[in-house]
Order: C-alpha cells, then structure tokens, then sequence
C-alpha cells in the first residue's frame, strides 16, 4: 500500500508541472491582453473606451508651397506628412499639428530603401527636403510613428522629368487624398485621386477591408475600429499603372478626433515648375 502511495504522488509531481503549462499556454493564446506599444495589435470593440489607438497618415509633397505632383530633377522639394496625420490617442492633448506622430520616415522605390527621415522636437514641422536625381516614375512612400512606437503609411507617385527626348511618353503619377483620416464606424470617408499622364487614365480603389470602387471620386464607410489603407491605382490604356495610398484610423464613437474641415484635391495640381516651361506633353486629361 505504502507503495502504491508513493506512486501516486511520483505521478503528481510529474503531470502538475505539465498541466501549469498547458493553463498558462491557454491564457496566453486567448487571455492575456497585449499592449500594440511592444510591437502587436490589440483590436479595440466600438465600446472600447480605453483601446490604444493606431495613427492615420496623409503624405504632401511640396514646391514652392505648392503640392505637386511633377517636377523635374535636381529642383527642391519637401516631404511632409498633411495636417491630418494624426494618433488619435493625442488629439486635445497635445498644441502640435500633428499630436502623437513624434517622426517620418520616406523611401524612394528607385533606390529601395530609406532616403531621409525626421524626428519632430516640440511642435516643430516634420520637414525633409529632397531632390531627384533620375527622370521616371518614382514612388515616395511615407511612414510615420507615434510616441508610443506604432505606426501608419502613405504613398504617392511623382513623375520626374527633363528635356530628355525619352520622356516623351512619361510614365503617370497619381494624387490622392481622403477626408477624414480619423473617422468613426459607419461615416462616410470621402476620397479623390486624380491621374496626371498623357492620355485619359482609370482610377480604382481598394479600402483595406475588402471593398473596391472605380472613379476619381469614392465613398466609403467602415464598420469596424482600425486601420485601414486606401490605395487608389491610375491605369493607362497601355498598362502602365501608379498608385496613391492614405492610411484612414477608424475610433470608437465619442473618442475626440482632430478639429477642421475635410481636405480636397486642389484644383490644379502643380507641375513643380513655370507654366512657360511645361512640355506641351504634360498635359491633365484626366477627370474621371
């Protein structure tokens, strides 16, 4: 009997160890709440009053205070994340423009890496001059990041041209911009994108939860807390193809968002130079 006892306790202290693994490998999968600031996304419900929230983005490229959208190389530009650009978890409690993103960073796809970034100290603009050094379709992505470490995207495609005869036929750029960035569940999102290329080009919309759209003008609700990336895709009769994306932040209803008005295309977009010295190829025909 004796025996068997000992038995029976040699068997409890081998299974414990294993059943406390197994309870706290359980609480980790399905319990445990993990905080986005290390590197992981914790999903926020609409009622959510306290849910750490992800940062929208919006970038600007800029000529003489002008956005543009052409420019010729060698000339100076400046980067810059829109006003709107915002992490919503900062909005009324900071004076800056744009509360809670604390730096930018922007790749150039000819390169395929990082050309130039910025830390904000204070409320100072997070600026970044540049200037292309090679004519062609260059796509200029923008990544932003809060002080709590998360992060959000934008993009958007410059023609850069010269005198060369070889960009007679240029590849497009695309302009885009969305309104609001930070909207709540079920609002209308407006967005626009506008195609600069030598003929008439199409514009589609993917939203980043699975719906799609044709047209330079869409609207578009999301149903859920989140980010979500807008792209909108300019598509020319012969194939070439560019692309725009806005990064939308999506807040429970009653959470505060940024004060002003709903950004639109400009109505002219600047080629980044004098009109006396535009080629007569770079046209805008597109209004779709």
């Amino acid at each position: 009997m004796k025996n068997i006892f000992q038995a029976i306790a040699l068997t409890n202290l081998i299974t414990l160890p294993t059943m406390i693994t197994i309870i706290t490998g359980c609480r980790a999968a399905g319990y445990e709440i993990i905080d986005p600031v290390k590197g992981q996304e914790r999903p926020a419900g609409p009622t959510d009053a306290t849910a750490s929230l992800l940062p929208s983005a919006r970038l600007e490229i800029v000529q003489a205070g002008k956005l543009i959208a052409v420019t010729r190389t060698s000339q100076g530009i400046i980067f810059r994340p829109s006003a709107d650009t915002v992490d919503p978890d900062y909005v009324g409690k900071s004076p800056c423009a744009n509360p809670g993103i604390s730096s930018a960073e922007y790749q150039i796809s000819i390169d395929g890496q990082r050309v130039a970034s910025t830390r904000q100290t204070g409320c100072e603009p997070l600026e970044v001059p540049y200037a292309f050094a090679k004519i062609g379709a260059q796509n200029v992505s923008l990544k932003v990041i809060s002080a709590d470490g998360e992060t959000a995207t934008a993009s958007q495609t410059v023609r850069v041209i010269d005198n060369s005869p070889c960009c007679s036929v240029p590849a497009p750029a695309v302009f885009v911009t969305a309104a609001p960035l930070v909207a709540y569940p079920a609002e209308q999102v407006n967005a626009q994108a506008k195609c600069l290329a030598t003929e008439a080009g199409s514009i589609t919309w993917t939203f980043g939860d699975g719906a799609t759209s044709m047209g330079g003008i869409s609207t578009h609700a999301f149903d859920k807390v989140g980010q979500y990336l807008i792209t909108a895709t300019c598509t020319l009769g012969n194939g070439q193809k560019a692309q725009a994306t806005v990064t939308v932040s999506v807040i429970p209803s009653g959470r505060p968002r940024p004060a002003g008005g709903a950004p639109t295309l400009p109505s002219v977009i600047e080629l980044g130079m004098p009109p006396s010295q535009v080629p007569p190829n770079q046209s805008d025909p597109s209004q779709n």
